[in-house]
C-alpha cells in the first residue's frame, strides 16, 4: 500500500522532456522460422499525448521517432534469426503522460495481462515511478533516460535497469576534460566554473551531482544559476526572464561555463547571453548530454515565434564542447535505421539521437529473454531473473557498446564532442554535413579521458584560448614616448618609475613629476612643461656661467694681478675670484635639479649649493671684516693680510663642510620611490643610516641655521661700517 502511494505521488510530480543518446551497430537483421510457439508481451511507456502529424515538423518529430522506433524494434527483433526463435514479441505502447492514477491503472492492466517488462522512462522524472512500478507490480523495468543517483541501489530496486549512467559519471567526464586543458595551460580558469541549469528534473538531478563532484574534486563554482525550463504547452513562457541569471554569470568572472539543460533551453540561453558578449574567443562553453545535440543550431525550439534565426545560433556555438553518450553516425546499422525512417515518413530530417536508446532498450530485453528461453523454452519468466539477465546483457547497439554495472546502470561511455563546423570547415573528420558536434575523444570509468583529435575553439583554431584575462589598461611607453593600451590586461608588466623603467602607468603622464629616464612622460604639451623650463633656465644659467667665466674671471685676473688697477686691487682680487667662483658653482648647482632624480645628483645638491652660498658669504664677510678692523681705530695704521682673511674665510666655511659631511654620512641624500598624490615617484629623500626624511630635514635646517648665523654676522659688520 505504501509503495503504491509512493508511486502515485512520484507520478504526479510531472514529466519533463530530456536527453539524447547516440548510435553504433545493431544486430544484423534476417529471416527466422515462421513457427510461433509462444507470445511474449512487453510494455513501452512513451509519451503519446501529441499526435504524430508530420515528421518534418520539429514539434512532432521527437514523437514520430518514438513511435517509429517502438514499431521498428518489434519488427527487427521478430525478424532477427539470432533471437527468440519460435517466440513472437509484442510491444504494447502506453501513454507515459497520463495522469498518475490512470497510468498506474494502465500499468497494472498490462502486468495482469502478462507483460513481462516495462521499457520507457523517456524523461528524467520517469525513472523514479518506473523503478517503483517494478517493485510494486513485480516486473522488470528498463528506463532509457533517467540518471538520478538514488536509483543506483540494487537492494532497493532489484528489478530496475537503466540505459544511462548515474549523474556523477557524466560530471567526472566533464571535470576530467577541464583538467586536461588545465594540465596544458596551468590556468586556474579551467577549474573555476560557472554553472547554469534549468529547474527541471534533469537539470536539478545533474546539477546536484555536478556541484557535489566539484567539491570533492576541488573545482570552484564561481556562480550557479537556474531558470525555468520550457514546457511543451508554453505555460511558463511569461516568466522566462533570465536577465538576472545571465548577469550573475557574466559578473562571476568565469571563463568556462557548463550548461545542464535541454537543447531548446540552451537555445533560449544563447538568445540572452549573446547580448552580453559571452560567446567569444575568450569564453568556453560545455553542454551536458541533453544539449550537446546536432540540432542545437537549428530552429528546434518549442517556442518557434521566440526562437532566433539559425544564423545567430550557428554563430554562437563554434567551439562548443559537449559530453554525449556514445555517438556513431555512419555505422551501417544506424544508417539503415535512418534510411528506413526517412523513407517511412518521406522526410528529409534525420532520425534524432533523442529516442535512440529506446530501440536498444527493447533489444536488451529481447536478448535477456532469449538467454532465459534458450535454457528452458517453457520457462515462466521470473521478473527478478529477467532483471538480472538484462544486467548481464552485452551487445553493440545503435547507441554504442551496451553493458551494465552490477547496480543496473549502463556502463559509462561518453564521447567528448566539439562543434568543429563553422561557416567553413572542410576538415571536419569527414562527418556528415548534418553533424555539428564532432567526436574528438572518449571517456570511460575504467580508462578515463582519451583525446583522439584536437579541440577546435571559438576562433576556429585548435589553439587553447588564453582564459587568464585581466581588465585592459592604459600605460605610457617610455621608449616610444606614447600612451598605449594593453587589451589583454597582462601582456605588459608595469614598471615602477625607477631608473630603467620602460612601461609605466598612464597616470604618470603630465603629472608634474619626472618618471621616465628621458623625461618623455612630461612632453612639451604638458602644462607646465619641464622640458621647456629646463631648456629656458638651462640656457640662461649656462650663459651666465659662461659670461662669468669668460668675462669676470679674466677681468679680475688681468686688472687684479697682471695689470693692477687701484680700484680692483682695493677690492681684494683674491676674494673677488672666490666670490665669482662661488657664484659659478651656486648657479651651476641648479643643474643637479634638472631631469629625473638620481642618487648622485641628490648627493651633490646640498654640497654644491651649500658650499657656494657659505663660500660667497664668507668671502664678503672677510672683506667687510677687513674694513671694520681698519677703520675701527682710524688713527692707527693697520695692515690685514690676505692670509689672515683666508684663515677667517676657512673658519667660516669649515662648519658647513663638517655639516655636509655628517649629513652625507648619516642621512645620505638619495633617490627613493615615495608616494606623492597617490602615485610613487622617484624623489630625493633621506637615506643612509637614518633612512629617514625627518633626519634629512634636520640636517637641512642645521645647515640653514648656520648659514643664517653667518649672514647675521655679515649684517652686523655691515652695520658697523655703515659710516665708513
Amino acid at each position: 500500500m505504501k509503495s503504491s502511494l509512493f508511486l502515485v505521488i512520484l507520478a504526479m510530480l510531472g514529466l519533463c522532456h530530456c536527453v539524447f543518446i547516440d548510435l553504433n551497430k545493431t544486430p544484423t537483421n534476417g529471416t527466422k522460422s515462421s513457427v510461433i510457439t509462444r507470445n511474449i508481451t512487453i510494455t513501452g511507456l512513451i509519451p503519446l499525448t501529441l499526435p504524430v502529424i508530420d515528421a518534418n515538423n520539429s514539434n512532432s518529430r521527437a514523437l514520430a521517432h518514438l513511435s517509429y522506433l517502438s514499431a521498428k524494434a518489434m519488427q527487427d527483433i521478430n525478424n532477427d534469426p539470432r533471437l527468440l526463435n519460435g517466440t513472437h514479441l509484442t510491444i504494447n505502447a502506453v501513454n507515459s503522460q497520463l495522469l498518475s492514477p490512470v497510468l498506474l491503472g494502465q500499468a497494472l492492466r498490462q502486468r495482469t495481462a502478462g507483460s513481462v517488462a516495462f521499457v520507457g522512462g523517456l524523461f528524467e522524472l520517469d525513472g523514479s515511478p518506473l523503478s517503483v512500478i517494478s517493485n510494486v507490480l513485480q516486473v522488470a523495468s528498463v528506463a532509457t533516460l533517467s540518471s538520478d543517483s538514488a536509483l543506483s541501489d540494487k537492494s532497493k530496486f532489484p528489478m530496475f535497469v537503466r540505459f544511462r549512467p548515474a549523474s556523477e559519471q557524466q560530471s567526472n567526464a566533464i571535470f576530467d576534460l577541464f583538467d586536461f586543458f588545465y594540465s596544458r595551460t596551468r590556468q586556474l580558469q579551467w577549474r573555476q566554473i560557472g554553472v547554469v541549469s534549468t529547474a527541471t528534473p534533469y537539470g536539478i538531478t545533474l546539477s546536484n551531482a555536478f556541484l557535489n563532484t566539484a567539491e570533492t574534486r576541488n573545482f570552484y563554482i564561481t556562480s550557479y544559476q537556474q531558470f525555468l525550463g520550457v514546457t511543451s504547452d508554453n505555460t511558463n513562457l511569461a516568466v522566462r526572464d533570465i536577465t538576472q541569471q545571465v548577469t550573475q554569470l557574466k559578473e562571476s568572472k568565469a571563463r568556462v561555463f557548463v550548461s545542464l539543460m535541454q537543447t531548446s533551453d540552451m537555445q533560449f540561453l544563447i538568445e540572452n547571453a549573446i547580448q552580453y558578449g559571452m560567446f567569444a574567443p575568450d569564453y568556453v562553453w560545455l553542454c551536458a548530454d541533453a544539449c550537446a545535440t546536432n540540432i542545437l543550431h537549428l530552429n528546434f525550439s518549442f517556442i518557434p515565434d521566440k526562437a532566433v534565426i539559425v544564423k545567430e545560433y550557428f554563430n554562437a556555438i563554434p567551439g562548443f564542447l559537449g559530453v554525449a553518450s556514445s555517438a556513431g553516425y555512419g555505422t551501417p546499422s544506424f544508417t539503415a535505421l535512418v534510411d528506413a525512417y526517412q523513407k517511412q515518413f518521406n522526410s528529409t530530417q534525420r532520425l534524432g539521437v533523442y529516442p535512440a536508446p529506446l530501440y536498444d532498450a527493447y533489444y536488451a530485453v529481447a536478448i535477456a529473454l532469449d538467454s532465459i528461453l534458450k535454457e528452458n523454452p517453457n520457462a515462466v519468466i521470473n521478473p527478478l531473473e529477467l532483471a538480472q539477465a538484462i544486467r548481464n546483457v552485452t551487445f553493440r547497439g545503435i547507441t554504442g557498446p551496451i553493458e551494465f554495472t552490477e547496480d543496473g546502470d549502463r556502463f559509462p561511455i561518453y564521447n567528448i564532442v566539439n562543434v568543429w563546423r563553422g561557416s567553413q570547415c572542410p576538415e571536419c573528420l569527414g562527418a556528415d554535413y548534418g553533424d555539428v558536434f564532432i567526436p574528438v575523444g572518449t571517456w570511460t570509468a575504467n580508462d578515463g579521458l582519451q583525446m583522439d583529435h584536437p579541440v577546435r575553439f571559438f576562433d576556429g583554431t585548435t589553439r587553447i584560448p588564453d582564459l587568464n584575462l585581466h581588465q585592459s589598461f592604459d600605460y605610457f611607453d617610455c621608449t616610444d614616448g606614447k600612451k598605449k593600451t594593453d587589451e589583454t590586461g597582462k601582456t605588459v608588466n608595469l614598471d615602477k618609475p625607477s631608473w630603467g623603467a620602460k612601461q609605466i602607468d598612464a597616470d604618470y603622464y603630465c603629472d608634474e613629476y619626472l618618471d621616465c629616464d628621458d623625461m618623455s612622460d612630461e612632453p612639451y604639451d604638458c602644462v607646465p612643461s619641464f622640458k621647456v623650463l629646463f631648456i629656458i633656465y638651462g640656457i640662461i644659467t649656462g650663459l651666465l656661467i659662461l659670461f662669468t667665466i669668460f668675462v669676470f674671471v679674466p677681468f679680475t685676473l688681468i686688472f687684479g694681478f697682471i695689470i693692477p688697477r687701484k680700484r680692483v686691487r682695493a677690492s681684494s682680487p683674491l676674494f673677488l675670484l672666490i666670490i665669482i667662483i662661488s657664484g659659478v658653482f651656486g648657479i651651476g648647482s641648479t643643474y643637479a635639479w634638472y631631469g629625473k632624480p638620481h642618487s648622485v645628483a641628490c648627493g651633490f645638491q646640498p654640497w654644491l649649493l651649500g658650499l657656494a652660498i657659505v663660500s660667497m658669504n664668507s668671502a664678503l664677510i672677510a672683506k667687510t671684516f677687513r674694513i671694520w678692523r681698519v677703520f675701527r681705530s682710524p688713527f692707527k695704521v693697520k695692515v690685514i693680510s690676505n692670509v689672515e682673511l683666508m684663515v677667517l674665510w676657512i673658519i667660516l666655511v669649515a662648519p658647513v663642510i663638517l655639516i655636509l659631511f655628517l649629513w652625507t654620512l648619516v642621512s645620505t641624500p638619495t633617490a627613493k620611490l615615495e608616494e606623492h598624490e597617490g602615485l610613487e615617484h622617484l624623489v630625493c629623500a633621506g637615506g643612509g643610516f637614518t633612512d629617514s626624511n625627518a633626519a634629512g630635514y634636520a640636517w637641512f635646517f642645521i645647515l640653514v641655521g648656520y648659514q643664517g648665523l653667518v649672514m647675521l654676522l655679515g649684517i652686523v659688520l655691515t652695520f658697523a661700517i655703515r659710516n665708513v
